[in-house]
This record gives structure tokens, sequence and C-alpha cells, in this order.
């Protein structure tokens, strides 16, 4: 107990401080993570090997582009066995070795069958299987006979029957709720976080053939480099700079494979509110506050070119990494808002959008960030903006320079920006609004 006393003084105290108590907690936090993140190489953390081999994912078909090459080169036998090797960890160069899955001349095959019904005769895939069986020269997985290659066709045909019934159901949201499915197909990830197709390549042939939107998919063999990726997001989860509550993430992390890492907010609510109060012709986005970027995430799938403000350099870290994994292009700025303002990306941007969750009233606790506010605000060029203020009503505003309500808040937005209106948009679960300011 009188430990517990004694965190809770200190915590006071440096709370209490100016800039540097933010700078030691944000020191006491990196050094938090980093000798987690060291505990982990050595396989001493153990939350972070909470893998279920057997869990199926709702994978986006497009997403899985590379196929896991094994000696064979014809995707005919899968790199790794997915009844032994289910929930391995794996380093090396495995993963660099990959083909193209739409280069593979199965899912060309598949395609044709598909699109234009094509005989299984006249495509190169069967052209090239039949001469291999004529030659004697039969890769592993392959078809030994022309009647086994008949066989192989029919099933696919059988396959790609059972893919159209499965476009007009509804798919299941529960992560159990595909196993046995048809077209479950086995991924590997590799050191940054790509899906690379394992097993069951039929199977993502009639997928992507049909443009089925998802796929249930097992994951077979994690990369180490991603493994311990992943043990870094589960050290952030706790008190490492992301963590508003205890084994938790500030924000949901996007990737499929984070998703067993609670996060406080999934952010749906607010990404809705925000989308619908935006224009649509896209631009420019710059999300204040970015954490690990799921906001930049969802408005560049829907064509805004966005730039990401963090202060935390793990957070950002963390961001920028998840960006990579998933296909994205947006920029992370690692630092304080009113120091990185200078920085070339975002120096005398027009900003058709800017998000400002929950971030500005940081700004509040102390005379000189409240004027270094004021100041970026009369120098922001935007033409919309979607905030969030926090309730004046919490405990960690005690003390501080200027506590404003909601609505005091906007007016010293309005009063001190280009921005004229303002409009309550969206009133969170936990009680936050969430408004559209605009000229």
């Amino acid at each position: 107990m009188m430990l517990r006393e004694i965190k809770r003084a200190a915590r006071s105290t440096v709370r209490r401080l100016p800039d540097e108590g933010r700078a030691l907690t944000n020191a006491y936090k990196q050094l938090t993570v980093l000798r987690r993140v060291a505990a982990t190489k050595l396989g001493a953390y153990g939350a972070a090997r909470r893998i279920d081999s057997e869990r199926v994912y709702r994978l986006d078909a497009a997403r899985i582009a590379l196929v896991t090459s094994n000696d064979s080169g014809a995707g005919e036998r899968p790199a790794f066995d997915p009844r032994t090797e289910a929930g391995k960890v794996y380093g090396g160069p495995w993963d660099r070795a990959t083909q193209r899955f739409d280069d593979l001349p199965l899912a060309k095959a598949v395609r044709e069958r598909v699109t234009f019904n094509a005989d299984w005769h006249e495509t190169d895939y069967y052209a090239a299987q039949h001469a291999r069986i004529l030659a004697g020269t039969v890769a592993e997985g392959g078809p030994a006979t022309q009647a086994a290659l008949d066989e192989r066709c029919r099933r696919i045909d059988r396959l790609i029957d059972s893919a159209r019934e499965a476009a007009s159901a509804t798919e299941g949201s529960s992560p159990h709720a595909d196993r046995g499915h048809p077209l479950e197909i086995g991924v590997n990830i590799d050191r940054n976080g790509r899906y690379l197709l394992n097993d069951g390549a039929e199977a993502l042939a009639a997928a992507k053939a049909l443009h089925l939107a998802t796929v249930p998919a097992k994951v077979r063999v994690r990369h180490r480099q991603w493994m311990e990726f992943r043990n870094f997001m589960w050290s952030l989860s706790e008190e490492g700079g992301a963590a508003q509550r205890a084994r938790h993430l500030y924000q949901n992390p996007v990737h499929p494979d984070l998703q067993d890492i609670p996060a406080v907010h999934d952010c749906e609510d607010r990404f809705t509110a925000a989308r619908d109060a935006v224009p649509r012709r896209g631009g420019a986005l710059l999300d204040i506050g970015a954490n690990l970027g799921y906001f930049c995430h969802r408005f560049e799938e829907l064509g805004y070119e966005c730039y990401g403000v963090e202060y935390e350099p793990l957070i950002a870290r963390a961001a920028d990494k998840i960006r990579a994994a998933e296909g994205k292009s947006f920029e992370i700025v690692t630092g304080d808002l009113f120091a990185v303002a200078d920085d070339e990306r975002l120096r005398g941007r027009h900003w058709e959008v800017v998000l400002a969750f929950n971030i500005f009233h940081h700004f509040l606790k102390e005379k000189a960030k409240h004027d270094k506010l004021a100041a970026w605000l009369k120098g922001l060029n935007v033409d919309v903006m979607i905030f969030e203020p926090h309730r004046s009503a919490e405990r960690q505003m005690a003390g501080a320079y200027a506590n404003y309500d909601e609505r005091e808040f906007v007016d010293f937005i309005l009063s001190s920006s280009v921005l004229e209106y303002a409009e309550l948009v969206h009133r969170c679960t936990d009680g936050r609004p969430v408004y559209k300011l605009w000229r």
C-alpha cells in the first residue's frame, strides 16, 4: 500500500512540472517499453504469445498479392505444412522469396474460367500441367496423371460454385464463424506485416476471380521481426505511451493481426461523424494527435492526402510500421505540434480538413501553451475542422490555466482562426462532443 501511495505522489508531482514533467514521464514510458521489448526478443513476455493458431480472420482478398515460394516454384506445395507448422515463428529470409499470385498459371486459369467460361483444356495452366505429366517432371503436390488433373479441374469448378454461394451469403462477424469454410486459405505474415499466401491457392483464385470482398484465412507462420513488433504493441498497451487503461491501446491499431490487443477507442463512431461532416472531394488532411493513425487510414481510403502529427516517438514509430503494413502512403510527423509547424511537409499548407480529436485541451494547462495554440490557430489555413473538446469536469484539468466548457472552447477556436461557424455533429458514448467548424 505504501509503495502505491509513493507512486501516486510521484506522478502527481511530475504532472505539476511544466515541460520537464512531460519529458520525464515520456522518458520513463519509453524506458519501460524498451525493457519489455528486450524481454520479448528473449521470449520472456508472455502476453505477446497469446496467439490462437485456429483463429479465422476475414481478410481483404486484394491484399493477398504474393505467395510464399518454395523449391517447386509453382505454387503447388505450401511453403509451410499447415498441419505441423501452424502458429510457428521463423526468422531468416523465407519471406523474401515470393511470387505474384495473379501471375500464377492457376490464378490466370481460374480468372479465364470465371470471366470467359474458358474450357480447362484451353488454359495455359492445363497445358503446362499436362506437359509435366507427359515428361515425368510433375512438381511435388501437382497432379501425377491426366485423370488426376481432370479431377482437380472439376474440384476447382465445385470450389467456384461454393465461392458464388459465399458471395450471396452474409459474412459472419465472429472470429470462429468461418471455420471449415470451403474457401478457407492459409497465410503467412512477413517481417513487414504483409500477408503472403501459404496454402489454398485454388480458393483464393476463385475468390479473386469472383471479386469477393473478403476470404476466411488462418495464419500459419509469422516472421520473427513481425512477432517482435506484435510484442512491442503489447508493450505499448501497458503504460507505454499509447495506453489510457491497463492492457489497452488508446486507439484501434487497424492491422488484422493486432486486433487481439484491446483498445480503449475503436474510433468508428468518431470516424463516421467526421466522414459525414467533411467534403467528399478529398484534399489535404491534417490529423493532430494522430496516435496510431486510425483516421489517416480511413480518410486515405476516401481519397484524402493525409498527414498525422504525433508527439510521442514510440507511438509514431508504431503508427508508421502499421501504415507500411497496410500499404498506405500517409505520413506521420513526429514531434510537438508547434515545433513541427515549420516542417516542410506542413509549412504553409492549405488544409481541406483538420482533425483535432481530444487533443487541444492539453494546451490549456499552461499559459505559454495556451498562447501558442492561439497563435497556431491564427496562422492555420483550413476549410473544415472536426473538433472534439474535453469535458471540463475531468480531473486532469484541475489547476489548468484555462478550462473552457465545450461551447467556450469552440468559441475560442472560432475567435482565434479563420473558421466562422460551428455545429455539434456527434455525441460520443463517453459523453464527449464532436463539432464541425468551418468557414
